[in-house]
């Protein structure tokens, strides 16, 4: 079992609830969970193996994050780590490309940026968070099994619901990761979470329109400056969404859409997007289309895997090869 640690706030913390200093949540043990390794035997957090060779970045071998970096600084103060919202973002950023490869093998990859951003107790102690992630995000598939959603229910039951279903999500995030840790990980959500369900009790109400629009601007206004502006993209993307599932506009049209909403220049580097995903999915089409031939001939395993190869040199560059495989069979 993990000793206790005493939590300590950093100046940052104190004045803008951004950091903590790393408080290991009590009870909890300071092994791999078991989405991490099923081998029950495994070392202690603190005695994970871990490479001396530091490589500057470990995304080598997915294709979905080539030329991207998810742009977290970490850092110790006295050899305790710093946790921000910004190392869930870290980890995320792997995760999202679950698919590609293995979870096991997108943890060994969170492992080596960790190793080569901290180190000593720092580095353990954001390898324990990791561990705690994981081990959320599993609990998290059965948690959302026991809140399935009711369509039959009304409006107010809904509300209701969603209520005692972010109260009991609150509950899980403290006990798997801490709530010291938790509030930071998810304070912005839980922000947001909270004003929408206010937000639905208000349009819910016997107020008069006039009384609902003044509350709802007030509820605005308790927002904080960046969780509002983040609203404000949100509409923004929601805008962009609808114009892109709306197959009737000509490209003039859409171009037109999306400056009144992002602004010309915007709009531009979206047209460019869209041409290089329409490259993209001509390729991965034919791409398919010939392979599903390869596969009907019945090759040989040793003649199938020299054919497939060739096909992905074909089509794709060795970095997009890896994607490509991803997106058919």
């Amino acid at each position: 079992m993990q000793k206790k640690t005493q939590v300590v706030l950093s100046t940052a913390a104190l004045l803008a609830g951004a950091a903590v200093f790393f408080s290991a949540p009590q009870n909890k043990e300071i092994v791999p969970s078991a989405v991490v390794s099923p081998d029950k035997h495994q070392q202690p957090a603190e005695q994970i193996s871990l490479s001396d060779n530091k490589v500057t970045t470990a995304t080598e071998g997915l294709a979905s994050l080539a030329g991207t970096h998810h742009g977290v600084a970490l850092a110790s103060r006295d050899g305790e780590l710093i946790v921000t919202a910004a190392l869930r973002d870290l980890f995320d950023y792997y995760l999202s490309a679950i698919g590609e490869v293995s979870q096991a093998q997108l943890v060994e990859k969170i492992k080596i940026d960790l190793q080569n951003q901290l180190a000593g107790r720092g580095l353990e102690q954001a390898l324990i968070i990791l561990k705690n992630y994981l081990s959320y995000k599993t609990e998290l598939i059965e948690f959302d099994q026991q809140f399935p959603a009711n369509k039959q229910a009304t409006d107010a039951e809904k509300v209701d619901y969603l209520t005692k279903r972010q109260l009991a999500l609150v509950a899980l995030q403290d006990a798997q990761m801490g709530a010291q840790v938790a509030q930071v990980f998810f304070e912005y959500d839980r922000t947001m979470d909270e004003h929408n369900l206010a937000k639905s009790r208000i349009l819910l109400s016997d107020m008069s329109d006039d009384g609902k629009q003044q509350a709802l601007l007030n509820l605005n206004a308790q927002l904080p400056f960046d969780a509002f502006q983040h609203q404000q993209r949100n509409n923004k993307q929601q805008q962009l969404m609808a114009i892109e599932l709306d197959s009737g506009l000509s490209e003039q049209k859409k171009f037109q859409q999306r400056s009144e909403v992002v602004g010309e220049a915007a709009a531009n580097r979206l047209a460019e997007l869209d041409k290089q995903r329409a490259e993209w999915r001509g390729r991965l089409n034919k791409f398919q289309q010939e392979l599903n031939t390869l596969i009907e001939a019945r090759m040989a395993a040793e003649d199938f895997e020299a054919a497939y190869q060739k096909l992905l040199d074909q089509h794709f560059e060795s970095h997009e090869q890896l994607r490509a495989k991803a997106l058919t069979k």
